[in-house]
């Protein structure tokens, strides 16, 4: 059964498109919704929110209880009414602590539901409304790279979350500029291997003699640990190619795919970061009590001697 999956409805912006083969107006009243972890003005924290499906509701307020894989108009005959506006479904999602605060969703669905178009491409919808609006706020695990950006990074996301996709594009590069040394140097704690990491330590002299912010990155992309590689994508490789490629060059829908993936790429860095730390951090502190203890126990030992 085709779903709208959390990604989705948390973090997609306005006018984004998201794909999931299977989904198209005829499965409007099949799709799944998940829980979704939202944050709860009443409750004042994140919470559980779940949707009231017998709320789930045409663009112009009629119910869409009873209407299953059918196409219907909400402007008598007038066809091209139907397929601006007969396509959108409201979903209302409630928190499940107060069950008071909501957070609704306007969801337009493509249009296609013929059999001869490609299934793939038959899948995709768009979020052209939400009510309250996403807030653009600094996540707190971000803190450590962005505080002194802030401003920027909101700006930014606020083009993300309305489907300005140049204007986020550029606000994210210029993050990314800003703070690759910082960055790049910070990613040598992951490094588990002795030789890998005088490897990097090495490359990493040539950076700082460079002011080319590609150039930084180029030297040291191919170094990357396994561990930072996602599949078969390389997360310094996508930042190079994304500072690479000029802005002319791209449409408003690929600029917005590049800036998200740029947000979520610093995310995933700064978590592997911060984990590598906390790990180093537990080992040490495990070290520590280790030799205490083998020093309070060589101590009685010594204690224990006859004496001469």
């Amino acid at each position: 059964m085709p779903d709208l999956t959390r990604d989705f409805l948390e973090n997609y912006g306005l006018y984004r498109k998201y794909h999931s083969p299977g989904i198209h107006f005829g499965t409007k009243s099949d799709l799944d919704t998940p829980s979704l972890q939202l944050y709860c003005n009443r409750c004042q924290g994140v919470r559980t929110f779940n949707e009231l499906a017998i709320n789930r509701i045409f663009a112009d307020g009629r119910k869409l209880s009873g209407l299953r894989h059918k196409s219907v108009s909400i402007g008598g005959n007038d066809e091209s009414d139907n397929a601006r506006y007969g396509r959108i479904i409201g979903f209302h999602f409630v928190c499940q602590d107060c069950k008071e605060e909501g957070v609704n969703y306007l969801v337009l669905f493509n249009d296609s539901e013929d059999e001869s178009v490609d299934f793939e491409k038959r899948g995709h919808v768009i979020k052209v409304g939400q009510y309250p609006a996403q807030a653009a706020s600094l996540p707190q695990e971000l803190r450590p790279y962005l505080k002194e950006h802030e401003d920027i990074y909101k700006r930014g996301r606020m083009c993300e979350l309305n489907g300005f996709g140049l204007g986020a594009l550029a606000y994210y590069r210029r993050i990314i500029e800003s703070i690759i040394d910082t960055l790049l140097n910070d990613l040598t704690v992951i490094f588990a291997d002795d030789d890998s990491k005088k490897t990097y330590q090495q490359a990493l002299v040539k950076v700082k003699e460079t002011k080319v912010h590609v150039k930084k990155i180029e030297l040291v992309k191919d170094l990357v640990p396994d561990v930072l590689k996602r599949g078969q994508g390389n997360p310094l490789g996508f930042l190079h190619e994304a500072l690479s490629v000029g802005l002319h060059s791209l449409t408003e829908t690929d600029c917005l795919e590049v800036a998200s993936e740029i947000r979520d790429t610093i995310a995933f860095l700064n978590k592997h970061i911060q984990l590598a730390r906390e790990e180093a951090t537990h080992f040490s502190k495990k070290m520590s009590r280790l030799e205490e203890k083998l020093r309070k126990m060589t101590s009685l030992e010594g204690n224990d001697q006859p004496p001469a």
